[in-house]
């Protein structure tokens, strides 16, 4: 019996869902997707969707399919790693974008090894953030047209 394939041929849509106290980091990256999305890939609308808080953000990624996550480091009740933790246990688990205003050698080294894809700096730069939301939307694509396998990671 041959493995089941993932249905994922190139959505003409990307979701990021970004987890934050704040609105900002979400109306930045609209912001940016609105004004230089062409520099990403130009057939693909990105939608970007807010939650204020792990609990919500858990309760939006069971709901919905997402392809990244932009997280803030800092969040008052639960963590970016619980997050993305409870992700590996979502369908088509998305990847993970860590974002500070204090990013240093143990944030970087700490997210990295627990499986987040990137961590960015606040205030965004344009190119850093195109250049991980490019990079985890196309890990997110080849791992998700592969043959399902139970032994996939």
């Amino acid at each position: 019996m041959s493995s089941p394939e993932v249905s994922v041929d190139s959505p003409a849509i990307a979701n990021v869902l970004t987890i934050s106290p704040s609105d900002e980091d979400r109306r930045i990256l609209c912001d940016m997707l609105r004004r230089f999305h062409w520099a990403l890939y130009p057939n693909l609308k990105w939608e970007v969707h807010g939650s204020s808080s792990v609990a919500s953000g858990l309760e939006y990624l069971r709901m919905h399919q997402v392809q990244v996550v932009l997280c803030e480091a800092d969040l008052q009740l639960g963590s970016w790693s619980e997050i993305l933790r409870r992700m590996a246990n979502l369908p088509w688990s998305p990847l993970l974008i860590v974002a500070s205003h204090r990013v240093d050698a143990n944030l970087w080294a700490e997210a990295l090894y627990l499986g987040a894809h990137a961590v960015l700096w606040k205030p965004f730069r344009c190119h850093e953030v195109f250049r991980s939301l490019r990079s985890s939307w196309l890990l997110w694509k080849a791992r998700n047209q592969m043959p399902l396998t139970a032994g996939r990671v």
